[in-house]
């Protein structure tokens, strides 16, 4: 992701760190509110040395993108500052983004901003600040791989990935961005987090799917046909059993139906085994 790079802290962290007894390469806590333009000129700290500092280019000190004002950081694991609004982000989590936001003192104008570190690089926190405020990011061409780490970390900070991944929202159209070199990956996202109208949008790659051609139209309609027959087929055996052997003193008739019905689902799958009592919990006739 593109972010601005300073040749030491800005004003805004270069005076003060206020924090819980860390220094700034804890970088947890609080610091002073800014007082100069992001990527204005620095001039050393007085300290015989310098120190560089990342601020994304979009959510920064002095960002525009609605009424509320930045009133807290989030400092992602590359060291990447997001400055956000603290009600913005609760508003739409249902988790206090992962309780992090419990508990913290109310934002004031006179005082400091607080610092929350997080356990994720920069490119995926990015993609989940921009969903949040519904600002396209498929310009700063973070890989699949990016996105597919924040739809899970959606999860994580109650995010409503639903609400958030739903063509145009500007999530869904950086995962549909991917598709035409992830048809498949993008596919199995909108899956895994029930985003049927992404789903039903990333399909329409499927289509041209280099693996799909190379099988061809007529068995890969017999693939289809497998999976969707297979447990219909399952359904019916277990409808009819094969006939009982007679009767003995070592297996009697309710030993041999129950063993009837665990061998034949068993025998069901040529990849993954099931059992009798798993079929019979889940209901699958």
């Amino acid at each position: 992701m593109d972010c601005i790079h300073f040749a030491q802290w800005p004003t805004e962290l270069e005076d003060a760190f206020i924090l819980q007894g860390t220094s700034p390469q804890g970088l947890q806590g609080t610091v002073p509110r800014p007082k100069t333009l992001v990527g204005s000129p620095t001039v050393g700290n007085g300290l015989g040395h310098e120190l560089c500092l990342s601020v994304s280019t979009t959510l920064h000190p002095h960002a525009r993108i609605d009424s509320l004002n930045c009133d807290l950081i989030l400092l992602s694991s590359d060291r990447v500052f997001f400055h956000v609004n603290q009600q913005r982000i609760l508003s739409v989590s249902d988790n206090g983004f992962n309780s992090l936001l419990f508990g913290l003192s109310p934002p004031r104008t006179d005082v400091t901003i607080s610092v929350i570190p997080l356990p994720d690089p920069a490119d995926v926190v990015n993609i989940r600040l921009h969903a949040i405020y519904n600002i396209d990011c498929t310009h700063f061409s973070a890989p699949f791989e990016a996105s597919a780490a924040a739809a899970r970390a959606c999860t994580t900070y109650g995010l409503p990935l639903q609400q958030h991944a739903v063509p145009p929202r500007p999530f869904a159209v950086l995962v549909l961005a991917h598709t035409r070199a992830h048809p498949i990956a993008a596919y199995a996202l909108a899956d895994a987090h029930e985003l049927e109208p992404l789903a039903i949008a990333v399909s329409l790659h499927l289509l041209a799917f280099a693996l799909a051609a190379q099988i061809g139209s007529r068995y890969l309609l017999r693939l289809f046909a497998l999976h969707c027959s297979r447990m219909d087929e399952l359904c019916r055996l277990l409808l009819q059993p094969p006939r009982a052997h007679a009767l003995s003193w070592t297996c009697c008739a309710e030993q041999q139906r129950a063993l009837v019905s665990a061998q034949l689902v068993w025998d069901s799958g040529t990849q993954d085994r099931v059992s009798a009592d798993r079929v019979l919990a889940t209901g699958v006739c």
